[in-house]
């Protein structure tokens, strides 16, 4: 929510949270690329970067392995522009402003109504979600964040109720426990698909034990799923509902014998 992706002190932290090392060119290759979409956000561009790191050729570098790694791209970029005979002074100005210098953030078109031309910092942390929040009316969003929690996007708010309700429908679900449950299976699932979108594998993996735990602390296992139950019996309750209403079955035939062994038995 807070990362803006034209500034490196928003997100470098993130990197070395998860140990990945900080290559300002690669960066702002992605950022070239895709900062012409006015509905970028703060997942857009970290992301694909993550995915990047995890490509052969860098896949074997860490955080502490950054400004090694600028280095060797500084010395690349000098030897280059050596052969192509630059001099010392547009070398130096050329490796201070970076290979692939950081692209120009996009301003957003001025609103007719009130004349705005600034673009506020948080605009570029807005998720491509803002169908949900129009669709959604006060009386819902006070609905699902006393349900879910203030810190969820009205987005994220509307993937958990849905998983929420397949959840019930599949499962029998009564205590006020095992719904307490069944919410912290929708929030772990949800943080698992979002670790999984940014190529967090490692957190993700975390989160898929942490819901397989609470899957089976919850016993939403095969047989208290509702569809998998079919017409099958299992309780004294549904014997007796059969009974009630067909009647107690016959111990044996009486009528004529059906088969070849009924008259084998009828002929003993």
């Amino acid at each position: 929510m807070h990362v803006d992706n034209w500034d490196p002190e928003t997100y470098m932290w993130i990197l070395k949270e998860i140990d990945v090392p900080y290559i300002p060119s690669e960066w702002n290759k992605l950022l070239a690329k895709y900062s012409k979409n006015d509905k970028i956000t703060g997942l857009t561009i970290i992301g694909r970067y993550l995915s990047k790191m995890k490509l052969a050729q860098y896949k074997e570098y860490r955080w502490d392995d950054s400004e090694r790694l600028i280095e060797l791209e500084n010395a690349k970029i000098e030897q280059t522009m050596k052969r192509q005979g630059y001099s010392a002074i547009d070398i130096a100005e050329t490796i201070q402003k970076g290979a692939i210098s950081m692209p120009e953030r996009p301003v957003r078109p001025p609103d007719p109504e009130i004349g705005e031309t600034e673009q506020p910092h948080d605009y570029f942390a807005m998720e491509d979600d803002n169908s949900f929040d129009m669709d959604l009316t006060d009386e819902d969003k006070t609905h699902l964040r006393l349900k879910w929690g203030k810190s969820y996007r009205p987005e994220e708010w509307v993937r958990l109720e849905q998983l929420y309700e397949e959840m019930m429908s599949s499962y029998d679900i009564q205590s006020a426990g095992h719904i307490d449950t069944l919410k912290l299976v929708c929030k772990t699932s949800l943080k698992a698909n979002q670790l999984l979108d940014i190529g967090d594998v490692d957190g993700a993996q975390k989160m898929m034990k942490m819901y397989n735990d609470l899957m089976k602390s919850g016993k939403f296992t095969a047989q208290q799923n509702k569809a998998e139950k079919g017409e099958y019996v299992d309780s004294i309750s549904e014997l007796v509902a059969i009974c009630e209403k067909d009647g107690f079955i016959p111990r044996f035939y009486v009528e004529e014998p059906k088969d070849k062994v009924d008259r084998v038995i009828q002929d003993m």
